[in-house]
């Protein structure tokens, strides 16, 4: 998966519409997938999502629109974001 090496869970999602992120210079670029991450860290659940090429190399580590605190529960990031799992 990528370069990184995840704790919790970790799995990658094409789009059927794409996303819009933001990188480091404030341009703003559109992809068609996204890594969601999950995992019970000291503040308790949390639930990201990153932007990601078709390689699942993560494109920016600022998280996406839709992230979520307490929920492990990577459909619910995905219905914040816009998306509908199927």
């Amino acid at each position: 998966m990528g370069e990184a090496n995840y704790r919790g869970d970790a799995k990658f999602y094409y789009l059927d519409f794409p996303t819009v992120y933001t990188d480091e210079e404030r341009a703003e670029h559109l992809t068609d997938y996204i890594m969601i991450s999950s995992g019970v860290f000291g503040m308790g659940p949390l639930t990201f999502a990153f932007p990601c090429n078709m390689t699942g190399k993560v494109l920016d580590w600022f998280e996406l629109r839709g992230s979520v605190e307490g929920t492990l529960d990577h459909e619910t990031v995905l219905n914040n974001m816009g998306y509908k799992l199927i």
